[in-house]
């Protein structure tokens, strides 16, 4: 298992014929088959979800109502109030945002976020929306004024200002694609690390890991010692730890992709409290939430 293998990709350049085979015409072809996948699990999980489990006393139900009141009460905190196009856009970011990190759990599969591009793509939409509702709130002449900076400041010191209020806009693209890219390569890092010593060693592993789940079949199944017995947690924890991998693959594919999820959409809604004004009195598209 060679690490190095997770920044090989490759690139298709679709505009080669017209001489444009510059490395930023590339396209990584395994990120775009991981994004469409991604997508492609999202919908599909979607329409299986409310078309056979979408039951009001049922799990799915329970859990997706969690979901909707989380990012709507995220929204709420945020800017006092609830808004659908906010909540929409925040929501959909996180399923998208999930569903790319959450394809490297299955083989032979890696996290589409993984790719840098992925994730300044999707900071550079978190951007632009923001962008959007500030120019569609203020007109793009007051939108503009804001590069600036304060109106009270002499002229040429307001000229002085439009480029560093230009790099303080640009920056949260690249603070919010770069945090996402490096807390999930990271993971990926250090799993295909610890993956790659299991494989030195893969036959003592799969002695180690054949011998502990016999031990706990006889133990548990056959003998019947409880599990929640003082001799029976500690048996039942050393042989659960020789599956490190698997529990790892959980760790880094679910927990890390719900976080980094969680702050990308966090984030986002962060920017566009403090980017746009809001009152409910003179919001049509506000809704009052308790």
């Amino acid at each position: 298992m060679d690490v190095t293998s997770l920044f090989l990709y490759k690139v298709w350049y679709p505009f080669a014929a017209f001489g444009f085979v510059d490395p930023i015409y590339g396209v990584h072809v395994q990120t775009i088959g991981y994004t469409w996948l991604a997508m492609l699990l999202l919908c599909g999980t979607a329409y299986i979800t409310r078309r056979y489990f979408f039951s009001p006393d049922g799990v799915m139900y329970t859990g997706i109502e969690f979901i909707v009141t989380t990012f709507a009460g995220m929204c709420v905190d945020s800017i006092g109030y609830f808004r659908r196009d906010y909540f929409y856009f925040i929501a959909t970011l996180f399923l998208f945002t999930f569903s790319c990190c959450i394809v490297g759990v299955f083989p032979y599969m890696e996290e589409a976020t993984k790719d840098v591009n992925t994730t300044f793509a999707i900071a550079l939409i978190s951007f632009v929306y923001v962008c959007y509702q500030q120019i569609v709130q203020e007109g793009i002449l007051d939108f503009l004024e804001h590069f600036l900076g304060h109106p009270q400041m002499p002229l040429i010191i307001r000229i002085i200002m439009i480029p560093l209020e230009t790099m303080g806009k640009l920056s949260k693209i690249i603070s919010m694609a770069f945090r996402l890219f490096g807390n999930v390569l990271g993971g990926a890092v250090v799993y295909h690390l610890i993956l790659a010593v299991v494989f030195a060693y893969r036959e003592q592993f799969l002695l180690a890991a054949f011998i502990g789940g016999a031990i706990w079949l006889i133990t548990f199944k056959v003998v019947r010692v409880s599990r929640f017995s003082g001799a029976g947690k500690f048996l039942d924890m050393g042989i659960q730890s020789l599956f490190l991998v698997a529990w790892l693959q959980i760790f880094f594919g679910v927990f890390e992709s719900l976080i980094q999820s969680f702050v990308i959409a966090m984030l986002s809604m962060t920017y566009l409290a403090l980017a746009v004004k809001h009152d409910l009195s003179k919001d049509r598209k506000g809704i009052a939430w308790n």
